[in-house]
């Protein structure tokens, strides 16, 4: 190792350097050369295969023009759970529902998820009474709790559109 160490200095080996320091951009690596006394040469222009995989972005998700226009049109569901630990009442899983429009969150915490059918159940008639509207769509993963028949047949009989993401995606 302190052949190289030696090579690096004597050579003037950027990239070398550039390895051995955790992959700083030129300009960090050109500070620290005149700081401790040791030249680089000055062409650095070819970047480093991990740099350049490191600074790689995503493009922002585009803006969404499918949101809700008023409160309640469409909800987002999702079930989490079991939690390892329970809470003192038996509780291990949470039905999360969000508003689309006002990102107003419900949480209904349930003891098994076959209460999921209920629980949706009463927050339909919650949002039915309290904000004098109703559900049209629901937008949901496709967990058993959410494609089980009698939701389905509730769904259909309510005039509530049942939409489900693509697997595996959040």
């Amino acid at each position: 190792m302190g052949g190289k160490a030696l090579r690096a200095t004597q050579h003037q080996d950027c990239n070398l350097w550039h390895q051995r320091l955790g992959h700083p951009s030129f300009g960090s690596l050109f500070q620290l050369s005149t700081n401790f006394g040791f030249k680089l040469n000055t062409n650095f222009d070819e970047c480093c295969d991990i740099c350049h995989r490191a600074k790689q972005t995503r493009n922002p998700f585009a803006i969404n023009s499918n949101c809700a226009e008023r409160l309640l049109l469409l909800i987002h569901c999702d079930l989490w759970g079991p939690h390892r630990t329970h809470s003192l009442n038996g509780w291990c899983y949470f039905l999360c529902i969000i508003d689309d429009f006002s990102h107003g969150v419900w949480l209904y915490l349930l003891k098994d998820k076959t209460e999921t059918y209920v629980k949706f159940v009463t927050f339909c008639s919650l949002a039915q009474n309290q904000f004098s509207t109703t559900i049209q769509r629901m937008c949901s993963d496709n967990g058993t709790e959410f494609t089980k028949r009698h939701l389905r047949v509730y769904l259909s009989k309510a005039g509530i559109v049942h939409e489900s993401t693509c697997v595996d995606s959040p």
